[in-house]
């Protein structure tokens, strides 16, 4: 037989066999097996980044958003402060008093009496321990309330010098409340649909329209902040100045906190 036909002996490589299939790399197998999925340990790094990413995203947005509320209410009291100017102008108020107190008190000479004809200062609440504040006259000063009947307050201090009328005057209560409590928003806008049919102003007798606030923004008869509460007009005593603001408590809605927000109208000279 021809040597052509004969096979290899055992254990001798013929240069004719075939060779072993080349070794693929790691990423190679990869890509030709398009259907295998993530390890877990690919996922969680995933799903750690997807999470810092959002994080960051919903941080920005709420430092925006605060930023967005904090200028909203600042512009809403500037422009509440700008219709109060013009309130006092157009009612022919004194620039120098705050259109948050009465202006007919009166004192008795001799005695230690101060009365409001038209204030039943007991009904409205006034006891003990709250604080007069009398703008005027020659016994202008703070004077602390020991009794309350009818229209007449008792009050502690010398007494009176001279009978006086027509004193600008107003009340701190215990709690630091003002009275007369002046409902800002609703005298800068008494014709306001909200409240028109039930509310009477106090101050803007001419029932013009000085500021008013979107819809939105009307909830209880009254203006509220981005927040959710209502803006608040307050006569604060210092040292020698009163100060006339208008406030809102700001994103704790806790007044009195360092978050609050104010707009100073009026600083009167002013002494206890």
């Amino acid at each position: 037989m021809s040597s052509r036909n004969q096979h290899p002996a055992p254990g001798r490589s013929s240069r004719f066999a075939p060779a072993p299939p080349p070794r693929r790399s790691l990423r190679a197998r990869r890509r030709r097996n398009p259907g295998r999925g993530f390890t877990l340990l690919e996922l969680m790094v995933v799903m750690a980044i997807i999470s810092i990413l959002v994080s960051m995203a919903v941080a920005g947005l709420w430092m925006v958003r605060s930023y967005y509320h904090k200028a909203e209410a600042r512009l809403t009291m500037k422009q509440m402060h700008v219709g109060m100017i013009n309130m006092k102008k157009n009612c022919e108020y004194d620039p120098m008093i705050p259109v948050g107190v009465y202006t007919s008190g009166r004192t008795q000479v001799g005695t230690s009496r101060f009365s409001d004809p038209g204030r039943d200062f007991d009904a409205d609440g006034i006891v003990s321990g709250d604080r007069l504040y009398i703008l005027g006259g020659v016994d202008k000063g703070m004077r602390s309330i020991s009794g309350a009947v009818d229209s007449v307050l008792t009050v502690s201090g010398a007494a009176f010098r001279q009978n006086q009328r027509e004193l600008e005057y107003f009340i701190t209560r215990g709690s630091g409340e003002a009275y007369p409590l002046v409902d800002l928003g609703k005298e800068l806008d008494p014709n306001n649909k909200a409240w028109r049919k039930t509310f009477t102003p106090h101050l803007n007798g001419r029932r013009l329209r000085y500021y008013t606030c979107s819809d939105g923004r009307i909830r209880d008869g009254q203006f509220h902040d981005p927040w959710g509460q209502a803006y608040v007009y307050a006569l604060e005593p210092g040292d020698e100045v009163l100060v006339e603001k208008i406030m809102c408590a700001g994103a704790d809605t806790r007044m009195g906190t360092s978050d609050d927000l104010e707009e100073i109208v009026t600083e009167i000279p002013f002494k206890e």
